[in-house]
């Protein structure tokens, strides 16, 4: 992703100074700012995924509450106490 981002980067520096009228001037402004913003999204979301604490696609926190709930609603049973049961 860094090389196309580079890439995209190089390609806007070199066809700039050619002639071009208003409105492809302004499509390609349009363009390259998506394509920037697509690329910057991804690598965010990839940085995301490789941090292995915290970070908005981690479930640490999620899965201990849930692992400490079930580990306590077993001693509860193995110890004889009664349950709400849903069924």
């Amino acid at each position: 992703l860094y090389v196309l981002g580079g890439l995209n980067l190089v390609s806007l520096i070199l066809l700039s100074p050619l002639p071009s009228a208003g409105i492809e001037w302004r499509m390609g402004r349009s363009l390259f700012a998506a394509v920037a913003g697509g690329m910057m999204m991804t690598m965010r979301v990839i940085h995301e995924l490789w941090t292995p604490v915290g970070g908005a696609y981690n479930v640490d926190g999620v899965l201990t509450v849930m692992i400490t709930g079930l580990q306590d609603e077993l001693e509860q049973r193995l110890q004889g106490r009664t349950f709400s049961d849903t069924r």
